[in-house]
């Protein structure tokens, strides 16, 4: 018996089929191209991805929104008819959605007050964000509560751990992350940043290599010290990526070979049109649960 509505946002890279099967209502992010604002599919029109890739590829940078408060609002009292509510957002420190979200909540709640409705902020994003999700969705769906699901991801959101690079740099340099002129010399040296998130769910390129094997090797390297139980972890894993599924099947590929006790599928995800916004394609990351970030 579930006890409780499981939601999310569509930036968790989880396609609208998956999250569908699953049981999870979703709230879409919108992007702007050209002053043109388009809702994040999530892979629900398969033609999509392709014509986004190639906005881009002509030079038309996007623009994402937050989702504001009456959006939260429609969509919150929209479940809470139908039960208790636990949604999960975005990291707050990626997107000021969150706040909105608290907001909408607190307004519904005086109307319902006879039903829960927590909103909690993940302090993750893409593929992790999916990851946490993913995590809940078991809990609820093994007839745990919504006060012992929620208390679980205040104590594990921590533990989730993104490790992503990029091979095009263009788009780091478009959120602010690196200078035009690091961006280019990047590109020709064939340097790529690693990047994680830190506690407060902070995007940080704190390292750089040389060579997409090499990246591939120092993300299968920190796994190997943050996973649960080292290179015995049996936990899930998540990679994502954008336009680059070489990429992901040699991450899948390595964390198969490293960590032989996982016995979840190692799921690859494409990256959601929010997340290839900021990141652009090119982009790869991994994903899973292990002992608290200490950056």
């Amino acid at each position: 018996m579930r006890n409780f509505i499981l939601s999310c946002e569509s930036t968790t890279d989880l396609s609208y089929s998956y999250l569908n099967e699953r049981e999870i209502a979703v709230i879409p992010y919108t992007y702007i191209i050209h002053e043109h604002v388009y809702e994040d599919n999530m892979e629900r029109n398969p033609d999509l991805m392709p014509k986004y890739y190639k906005m881009l590829e002509k030079g038309l940078l996007p623009t994402t929104s937050q989702i504001n408060e009456a959006s939260y609002y429609d969509f919150f009292e929209g479940l809470i008819q139908n039960g208790d509510v636990l949604h999960i957002t975005f990291s707050s420190a990626l997107s000021g959605s969150a706040n909105n979200a608290y907001r909408a909540a607190a307004a519904i709640k005086k109307n319902y007050p006879g039903k829960q409705l927590q909103v909690i902020d993940s302090l993750c994003g893409a593929g992790g964000y999916g990851l946490l999700t993913d995590y809940v969705a078991d809990m609820r769906d093994e007839g745990l509560s919504l006060a012992t699901a929620a208390d679980w991801i205040m104590k594990h959101r921590t533990c989730i751990h993104h490790q992503f690079f990029t091979t095009d740099l263009t788009f780091l340099h478009h959120s602010g992350r690196i200078s035009g002129a690091a961006s280019h010399i990047a590109s020709i040296l064939n340097i790529h940043p690693l990047i994680r998130l830190d506690q407060n769910g902070m995007a940080d390129a704190y390292t750089k290599v040389r060579g997409k094997k090499r990246a591939v090797r120092e993300v299968i390297s920190e796994m190997e010290y943050y996973a649960e139980n080292g290179t015995d972890y049996n936990g899930k894993c998540f990679i994502s990526h954008a336009a680059c599924p070489e990429l992901a099947y040699l991450l899948k590929n390595s964390v198969l070979q490293t960590f032989p006790n996982v016995t979840h599928p190692v799921r690859i995800l494409n990256a959601g049109t929010i997340t290839a916004s900021h990141c652009g394609p090119g982009a790869a990351g991994l994903f899973f649960l292990g002992r608290e970030r200490p950056y």
